[in-house]
């Protein structure tokens, strides 16, 4: 699990960066305060999820994760027959 999340690095940073771009671009004025503070907030709330995530992928396993999959993947099969 946490490999996954190291994955997802680059792709976010090349968003945020891209979206730095646009923003800077922009016709209009930018909140740059504003703007780097909402980045540090997602940052430090992202870690947080994440460490309580793994923490409960720790004590529980992915089995909950497996049996949700199993359920939604046999509701849809049963939908879309």
């Amino acid at each position: 699990a946490r490999f996954s999340f190291l994955l997802s690095v680059p792709v976010i940073l090349a968003a945020g960066v891209l979206k730095g771009i646009e923003l800077g671009s922009s016709a209009g004025p930018v909140n740059w305060v504003a703007f780097t503070l909402s980045i540090v907030m997602a940052f430090a709330s992202a870690l947080a999820v994440i460490a309580l995530f793994l923490r409960f992928i720790e004590r529980t396993g992915m089995l909950p994760f497996v049996l949700y999959r199993l359920l939604l993947g046999a509701f849809l099969f049963a939908i879309f027959w």
